[in-house]
């Protein structure tokens, strides 16, 4: 019988603002906006339900932090999800980064212990942190600012050309988004989806010498270009499917309209005059295809991989297999994202030679692959993914390779 806990689901806003404002019943607690919610539900849920307002559940980064929302959740909860999930005992890691927890904690003596489980919360009491079983039901909260991140609005368009989106934005008072970190492009993405259809312009120009610029003159400290993505054009735009890496930036034809996003100072003055044509870049010449920036891991049978992403084949690839085998791989990330697998090389020498995907450790097969059925991308429902690889007693051949990266849609 699984335990009853309380969840807080809490959308963590990193505020830098002079005087962050919190909305809808959200708090100002040091200095993020949190929500108690009163459902319980088990982890997966409760990271779905913050990823809908692009943030994650709690992250507590030291001591004076964790007083405070100890404070703040003693009325109201005993035990909230935290935004931390364990692959070992050693190895924990915040949601709203792969960073490992390392540079502060306040887990309970004995924990983390990932053989209770791998997700962690926080116990009001006390203000320690336990591990627990993932499918237990706790509380949550969330940080809610409709269209305002740190400090910024943001407004959505449906399609015009690069110049067009550009000059819209002007008139608003502000440029095509520039995105400055992680948190910012993971909200950007989860309302772009609520607002417009297909991709998504950005305030980037990419020149044809691999210089990247930001529009609205934004020191350039933070990228999500898709790595395995050519760089013919000099225009930019977010991914809004799986086609590219965990909803990755690509090069577009700063000709062909796209739906943008447009992003200025929260209480800027929207301008009513039309401000000169913006300056579209020339069209750059043609690179070679990038390379997957993954850790490139030949893993054995049985092995629960590194944090995604990372990159990994059957055992001896590319060597042919010798003998029967059947393989099981773990996949993991942080639990704010989910699994994009892509199966890259998978040539069978018959149907026995098999690879299915369950989503998370469970029973659901997201797909099976024999050699008749086509390769297509598969993303996990939260932050765990299992595959498993069986070949027949006569087979030679040489397997499979695969990708596995953060998914944020």
């Amino acid at each position: 019988m699984l335990k009853k806990l309380i969840f807080v689901t809490i959308l963590v806003f990193y505020c830098v603002a002079a005087d962050p404002i919190c909305t809808n019943g959200f708090t100002l607690v040091n200095n993020k906006c949190l929500k108690l919610i009163s459902n319980t539900t088990n982890y997966n849920s409760a990271e779905q339900y913050c990823r809908g307002f692009g943030a994650t559940l709690m992250t507590v980064k030291d001591s004076a932090e964790n007083d405070a929302i100890k404070t703040f959740l003693q009325s109201s909860a005993s035990m909230v999800w935290m935004g931390i999930y364990c692959l070992t005992n050693e190895q924990c890691f915040w949601d709203d980064s792969s960073k490992n927890v390392s540079d502060y904690s306040n887990f309970a003596t004995g924990f983390p212990l990932t053989d209770e489980g791998n997700c962690v919360y926080f116990a009001v009491a006390t203000g320690k942190w336990i591990s627990g079983d993932c499918d237990s039901q706790q509380r949550a909260s969330v940080y809610d600012c409709p269209h305002n991140f740190n400090g910024n609005c943001y407004t959505f368009h449906e399609k015009q050309k690069f110049g067009d989106a550009q000059n819209t934005c002007q008139q608003e008072g502000g440029n095509l988004a520039s995105i400055l970190s992680e948190q910012e492009n993971r909200y950007i993405i989860s309302q772009a989806s609520k607002q417009v259809s297909g991709d998504l312009l950005i305030g980037a120009t990419w020149s044809s010498d691999n210089n990247e610029q930001w529009l609205d003159g934004s020191t350039w400290q933070y990228s999500n270009i898709d790595p395995a993505y050519q760089h013919i054009m000099n225009c930019m735009a977010i991914a809004n499917s799986v086609v590219h890496f965990a909803k990755g930036w690509y090069a577009v034809s700063c000709g062909m309209p796209y739906s943008f996003v447009c992003k200025r100072p929260a209480g800027a003055a929207v301008s009513t005059t039309v401000p000169p044509t913006a300056t579209v870049p020339p069209t750059a010449t043609v690179l070679p295809t990038a390379i997957p920036q993954t850790d490139i891991v030949t893993q054995s049978c049985n092995a629960t991989l590194p944090m995604a992403p990372g990159f990994f084949t059957s055992p001896g690839f590319p060597q042919n297999l010798a003998t029967s085998i059947f393989c099981t791989y773990q996949l993991n990330t942080i639990g704010s994202y989910r699994i994009l697998l892509r199966i890259i090389d998978f040539v069978p020498e018959s149907s026995d030679n098999v690879i299915n995907v369950y989503d998370g450790d469970s029973t659901t097969l997201l797909g099976s692959f024999n050699g008749y059925t086509p390769l297509a991308s598969l993303v996990s429902s939260g932050n765990r993914m299992t595959v498993t690889f069986s070949s027949g007693p006569t087979d030679s051949f040489q397997g499979f390779t695969a990708t596995y990266t953060p998914y944020s849609g």
